[in-house]
């Protein structure tokens, strides 16, 4: 069910295929978060490498960008929801992916 999941993500969003690939410093050894972008839309891509739940403020990213809404979560429990404060909450060892204005 994953990979049928993953399939049609990419089928649905080519720019995680082909987009242009931006990193993004959150100041996090343990965070690995990026924008992948093209054309017609762009994602953010931000991915926790422990197992502790973090907090994400895209205020605090040097970058002028607004997430619309979670289309991806490895944690199937779990949307990622962006809250008021512009922030994201990801479970220990999850990855999410997010339609986002730039």
């Amino acid at each position: 069910k994953y990979t049928k999941r993953m399939i049609k993500m990419r089928k649905d969003h080519p720019c995680l295929v082909i987009g242009q690939f931006d990193s993004i410093d959150i100041n996090d050894d343990n965070i690995i978060s990026y924008i992948r972008s093209c054309e017609n839309e762009a994602l953010l891509i931000i991915l926790n490498f422990t197992k502790k739940k973090r907090t994400i403020k895209l205020s605090e990213l040097s970058l002028p960008l607004l997430a619309k809404k979670s289309i991806f979560s490895t944690n199937p429990l779990s949307k990622s929801p962006v809250h008021k404060n512009n922030e994201i909450f990801l479970n220990g060892f999850e990855g999410a992916i997010y339609s986002i204005d730039i």
